[in-house]
């Protein structure tokens, strides 16, 4: 069994990994760190932690530790990174990697140094439906890709809990950092392709953003980044031979789409149903476990602990590139 150590107790610890870290036999979470060491403390009693710190030094120099969860606010993920690998720890960094491609290479170097797993948290690589539909594409069964078009958003900037970092673009909140880094790593997973151009618009703080961009293949890429709107997450694939939308927060959320039938038809109506009721039993263990977006994060510890990363450092660091790059472009330019 894995030991892991989490370093940082906030939310996504809290309502995301913990969870689903305790549906995961083959990891034992050990430790808890913090910089807040009450909230270490009361976190570790919830779920039963032995050991809670107030400083991730003390949780790094635990002899027990043989892996380490990076959970903090992005700045902090470099040094972290870095000083956990150099104690000789597997490494998990939550997304993004880091802020600059600079420190994205520490990681990196870093992690070949000290020769143990790591991992950044993309965990919507183990989703169910994306993954049926990263084998959709993979068999043809859509044709050639001419497009892929991702929205993320949510009422976040609403939350009276809010950290002050994620309203920050400096410290890894707003758009393109927090949120669409994910699905720059779609573009690149569903696809087997890895992207060429990037252009990007942003209104001031990053809290809505859209980026566009070119694979190699040539498919043309877009996704939109709200922090004050409606929550959606989804995902829409146009083929030559057909296409596929994905609602990653539905159970029936991967629909196929063929040329010839109108969404609203009866027949495709009636399809839809069928295909409904069929979703329904075949992702029961999903819902019980509340949803295949929070499974996700259940997949992720599963591979982290086969030493088999859904996501390598590799992946985090050119996911990072993207959105550094559309960040840069996004910036105001005068008007000739």
């Amino acid at each position: 069994m894995l030991a892991l150590g989490i370093i940082g107790s906030g939310a996504v610890v809290r309502e995301r990994h913990l969870p689903a870290l305790a549906r995961v036999p083959e990891i034992d979470v050990v430790a808890i760190a913090d910089v807040d060491a009450a909230r270490a403390h009361a976190v570790a009693a919830e779920w039963s932690v032995p050991h809670a710190y107030g400083d991730a030094e003390e949780l790094l120099a635990h002899a027990g530790v043989d892996a380490v969860a990076i959970c903090t606010p992005p700045r902090a993920h470099a040094v972290l990174a870095v000083a956990a690998l150099e104690a000789g720890k597997a490494v998990l960094v939550e997304k993004p990697l880091a802020l600059s491609l600079d420190d994205a290479d520490r990681i990196v170097d870093a992690a070949r140094a000290a020769g143990t797993v790591a991992a950044v948290g993309f965990n919507l690589r183990g989703h169910r439906l994306v993954r049926r539909a990263r084998a959709l594409v993979r068999r043809g069964e859509l044709g050639a890709v001419a497009a892929v078009r991702t929205v993320f958003s949510d009422p976040l900037l609403a939350r009276p809990d809010l950290p002050a970092w994620r309203t920050s673009p400096a410290d890894g909140g707003g758009g393109f950092f927090d949120r669409l880094v994910h699905h720059f790593d779609l573009w690149r997973f569903l696809l087997d392709d890895e992207v060429e151009q990037v252009a990007a618009l942003a209104e001031p703080g990053d809290h809505a953003v859209v980026v566009g961009g070119r694979m190699r293949s040539g498919a043309l890429v877009s996704s939109i980044g709200l922090d004050r709107s409606v929550l959606a997450h989804a995902v829409t694939l146009y083929g030559a031979r057909g296409g596929l939308e994905l609602d990653l927060y539905r159970f029936d959320g991967l629909v196929r789409t063929d040329l010839a039938e109108l969404p609203g038809s009866p027949r495709a109506r009636v399809r839809r149903l069928g295909e409904t009721l069929a979703e329904a039993w075949t992702a029961r263990d999903a819902i019980r476990r509340g949803g295949d977006f929070l499974g996700s994060y259940d997949e992720q510890w599963r591979a982290f602990a086969a030493g088999r990363p859904l996501a390598t450092l590799d992946d985090g660091r050119r996911a990072l590139e993207i959105a550094v790059t559309a960040a840069r472009a996004a910036e105001p330019q005068p008007v000739a």
